[in-house]
Order: C-alpha cells, then sequence, then structure tokens
C-alpha cells in the first residue's frame, strides 16, 4: 500500500478513494440550470461541480431524484412553446419555488431581525394565499376569496360605500 502512495498518480484520479457524490446545497441550483439548459457536456458538469465523472452524475440524479424533478421542470420551461412572457412568469415561478426553504430558515431563524422576519413571513403568507388579500389569476381576474366592504359615514350624512377590489373612489368624490 505504501508504495501505491509513492507514485506520481492522484489517489482519487487513479481510483484508490472512493468519490463523494454530493454537492453543496448553494450550488445546486446552478447544476440545475447547467443540465437543463445543456449547454455544457455531462462530463464538464460533473467536473466542474466535484462528481468527477459523468457515472457519478449520474449515480447522484439517482440518489436525488428531487433534483432531477427539478432538472425536468427547468428544462419544460426551457422548451416552452408558450409565449415569452409565459415562459418569464413560468421560469421565475421556479426560482420563487426554490427559494421557499431558504425564506422559511430565515424566517425561523432566531439570529434574524424580528422585522425582517415578520417580513418574511408576510412574504410567505402572501404566496400561499393566506394573507387575506384576494389572489388574482390570469388577466387580473379575482378568484374567489374575501371580499372588504367598508361604508364611510361623513358628519353631513352622507354615505359612501367602497367593495373591494372593484370599487375605487376618487379623491374629489369625497365630501
Amino acid at each position: 500500500m505504501a508504495d501505491d502512495l509513492d507514485n506520481d498518480e492522484d489517489p482519487i484520479l487513479s481510483g484508490m478513494l472512493p468519490t463523494i457524490v454530493e454537492i453543496d446545497d448553494d450550488l445546486v441550483p446552478g447544476f440545475v440550470q447547467d443540465l437543463a439548459q445543456g449547454i455544457h457536456h455531462k462530463a464538464t458538469i460533473a467536473m466542474r461541480y466535484g462528481l468527477g465523472t459523468e457515472a457519478n452524475l449520474l449515480l447522484y440524479l439517482q440518489q436525488h431524484p428531487v433534483v432531477l424533478n427539478q432538472i425536468r421542470r427547468h428544462k419544460a420551461a426551457l422548451n416552452s412553446d408558450a409565449a415569452v412572457t409565459d415562459r418569464v412568469r413560468l421560469k421565475a415561478g421556479l426560482a420563487v419555488e426554490d427559494l421557499i426553504p431558504e425564506l422559511t430558515h430565515i424566517v425561523r431563524d432566531g439570529g434574524t431581525p424580528t422585522g425582517q422576519r415578520i417580513d418574511g413571513f408576510h412574504k410567505l403568507m402572501r404566496a400561499a394565499g393566506t394573507d387575506g388579500n384576494i389572489a388574482t389569476g390570469k388577466e387580473g381576474l379575482t378568484q374567489g376569496g374575501p371580499g372588504l366592504n367598508i361604508t364611510i359615514q361623513f358628519s353631513n350624512g352622507e354615505n359612501i360605500k367602497i367593495s373591494t377590489p372593484t370599487d375605487y373612489i376618487e379623491a374629489e368624490d369625497v365630501p
């Protein structure tokens, strides 16, 4: 064994030591994009992300079906025949979805300033549609949810009724 280590070959490259088939969590989004775009050869991507060989890259994907699913979703977005705005919206949605766990971690971290934690909590509530605002869908159409009705009574006896999200009162209409 000692004689094997005395030669000029790198023990990892020569196969004496096992290759660890893992990618740092911070590198996974770039890895997903690289494979989805298909610009570089798989062997190049494997080297770039520390997997060494294409075989290790395939092993990694077999061991991480969630990452493989992300690659498929991103590839579908890139190859979509949809209009540019729809493709951009889809890609942005995928990016937002990928960041939800990180935002959740920030919100739960006691070291994060309270104001930022509250803001992050509100952002997560909005993304989930649980913040009380009426969600809007394609072309700005409301998709249900509770409305808000306000009646303003003025000292002269006049009332103005406002129903959201449809009514809008101009400043000159207020007595």
